[in-house]
């Protein structure tokens, strides 16, 4: 949450947390690829602030 965002709109710990999970979640590295996408085609309120509200859950419910 303290971090700058990355860019456009993506937290850089989010993109940390993504990729510490890639090994034992594959799904993870399909995420950032689609948040990345999201933010380099301006689209990235809905794009990273929806992956990001899933990733938080996902970790919070240690999924």
């Amino acid at each position: 949450m303290g971090s700058p965002p990355a860019h456009g709109g993506c937290p850089a710990s989010a993109h940390l947390a993504l990729q510490r999970r890639q090994v034992e979640k594959p799904r993870a590295k399909t995420e950032l690829h689609l948040c990345m996408k999201g933010a380099s085609t301006g689209n990235t309120t809905t794009t990273s602030m929806t992956i990001y509200a899933k990733m938080v859950l996902e970790l919070k419910s240690g999924a």
